[in-house]
């Protein structure tokens, strides 16, 4: 089975949608970061199940405050492996 991480649409305004799958039970984590690396949006710790998931970004960071246009990277921590792709945010 191949593993990966995925947004559609990409580019996007005003939201996207990251899909991953998950071959193994354990805590998965979602991060995004700027271009400079500076860490922009989180999701919560969950537990889940192996199986095909995604999580919406509408272009925020942390604190609700909207983002500036441009490149994204999308980190997922997975409990095999680590997946990153990256998003373009397009005002």
């Amino acid at each position: 089975m191949t593993v990966s991480a995925n947004a559609s649409p990409n580019p996007f305004n005003p939201s996207t949608e990251i899909r991953y799958t998950q071959v193994k039970s354990g805590v998965t984590k979602i991060q995004l970061f700027s271009a400079n690396g500076r860490l922009v949006w989180e999701s919560e710790n969950r537990h889940a199940v192996p199986g095909t998931y995604s999580v919406a970004w509408n272009g925020v960071d942390m604190g609700a405050r909207p983002v500036a246009s441009g490149v994204y990277l999308v980190s997922v921590k997975l409990p095999t492996r680590d997946l990153s792709t990256r998003v373009v945010l397009l005002k």
